[in-house]
């Protein structure tokens, strides 16, 4: 059932959730958990980011990737003129203006699809995390907004925090696709491992890669980097609105787990794709339920982050540590 409120119109939520339902059954599952207002936002910023996301990885020719990078500048320019075209981009107009959100940031995140047109190659983990945060930190950056409201916690270490578990999730998805990238000549992580384990780029060009010693060490080297964020991720969910921990405890839950198929399929992520079953799926999602609906307590330490440097440099350039969340409402006390 849908059931519409002040920000979104019912049909704008119904062609949200098609999306995320049609799309990742990992998010629609874990979003249930929502509170029905935030749950909406999110809706709103997976099908955006999603269009978004196709609109790229579904075009073969380079000149077609720049049109579609092209467009959805446009998109984005319309959305935040108030002249949305579609019903999706709709209901991100309406989350972009009822939050006040940042056009610094779903810029940012255009920025990291310029990368994937442009030709990807990272020369070191610095650039493969920077690239990380681009696609995939901003999707957390605008579910904070849509917390904003409720936060009381340190918000430079939601913020932090919110972006550690954006790069756990994309490290997870390089390490789950590298043999769909590989056959599409994609490499997405770095020159120096490439070198520290003896991989070979020229094998890339045939588009038949087969699974090696090499490949394994590269999986292994992405998985234990992901497994770092997704343990400083934990911390954070524990300064989110109480309401709200649950629904993002279960994702972090059914996204991390990924990276445990990968380590039992002994790191081969070419001779098939890691998958998660949907009983497991269930199985965490009531398992973050049961964990953090009751608790209300908060954490009176935290241990530094994997890339504290590299996000907050983020978090600066993008104005978000400057001024707080810069809603016209509330500021950061950093």
């Amino acid at each position: 059932m849908i059931v519409s409120d002040s920000v979104f119109t019912r049909a704008q939520l119904r062609v949200c959730r098609d999306v995320i339902y049609r799309n990742s059954q990992s998010f629609f599952l874990s979003s249930l958990l929502l509170p029905p207002d935030v749950r909406a936002c999110a809706w709103a910023i997976y099908g955006f980011c999603r269009i978004a996301d196709d609109l790229i990885d579904g075009q073969p020719d380079r000149g077609d990737l720049h049109q579609s990078l092209s467009r959805l500048h446009s998109r984005l320019d319309e959305v935040y003129s108030g002249r949305p075209r579609t019903l999706l981009d709709s209901a991100f107009a309406s989350f972009v203006e009822h939050y006040a959100l940042p056009r610094s940031i779903p810029d940012c995140l255009l920025d990291g699809f310029a990368t994937d047109v442009n030709g990807v190659e990272f020369a070191d983990e610095r650039q493969l995390i920077e690239y990380s945060f681009k696609v995939a930190s901003t999707v957390g950056l605008m579910i904070v907004y849509a917390m904003e409201p409720e936060l009381k916690a340190d918000r430079k270490l939601v913020l932090t925090r919110a972006c550690d578990l954006g790069i756990a999730m994309q490290l997870t998805n390089i390490a789950r696709d590298m043999g769909a990238d590989l056959k599409n000549g994609r490499v997405y992580f770095p020159l120096s491992w490439t070198l520290r384990h003896g991989f070979d780029l020229d094998s890339v060009k045939g588009g038949s890669p087969r699974f090696s010693q090499a490949e394994a060490l590269i999986a292994r080297d992405l998985i234990a980097f992901s497994d770092r964020h997704y343990a400083s991720a934990v911390e954070g969910i524990e300064l989110l609105p109480s309401r709200c921990r649950p629904a993002i405890s279960a994702a972090l839950y059914v996204y991390s787990a990924i990276n445990g198929r990968i380590k039992a399929n002994e790191y081969d992520s070419i001779s098939s794709r890691a998958v998660v079953p949907l009983s497991s799926k269930l199985a965490m999602v009531l398992k973050a339920y049961l964990k953090h609906a009751p608790v209300n307590s908060r954490p009176t330490s935290f241990s530094p982050g994997p890339s504290d440097e590299i996000i907050e440099s983020f978090l600066f350039r993008l104005g978000l540590l400057n001024s707080g969340l810069v809603s016209g409402r509330s500021s950061l006390g950093v």
